[in-house]
């Protein structure tokens, strides 16, 4: 049994996305195969558009999350390093280029 609290939070976190009321309901809901998500279909009671949900447990998002974000900041990072390395092989073309002999290198690199 429902009572008026559940029916209230329900209809304020779907929005149909049609029409954008929040009256809705659930027609149909079914488990997947490891129990791990629902998939709902959902209607609108104002302009009967249907849509599905799927819906996941607190941890299957959080392991989501952060697999996502893992892979975003390897792939910052990624970039980061291939640019460094750019930039290294410039130097070393640049300094390649120069004719110092050793001890004026030397002095340049222990200035800084």
């Amino acid at each position: 049994m429902q009572t008026k609290l559940d029916i209230s939070v329900r209809r304020s976190v779907f929005k149909c996305p049609a029409c954008g009321k929040f009256d809705n309901g659930i027609i149909d809901s079914r488990d997947s195969l490891d129990a791990s998500t629902k998939v709902r279909t959902r209607s609108c009671n104002v302009c009967r558009e249907r849509w599905k949900t799927i819906e996941i447990s607190v941890e299957e998002y959080e392991n989501l999350k952060n697999g996502f974000l893992d892979r975003l900041y390897k792939g910052e990072l990624k970039q980061k390093v291939q640019a460094l390395d750019k930039r290294v092989s410039e130097l070393k073309g640049t300094l390649q280029g120069l004719s110092l002999d050793t001890a004026a290198l030397k002095n340049l690199t222990s200035t800084k």
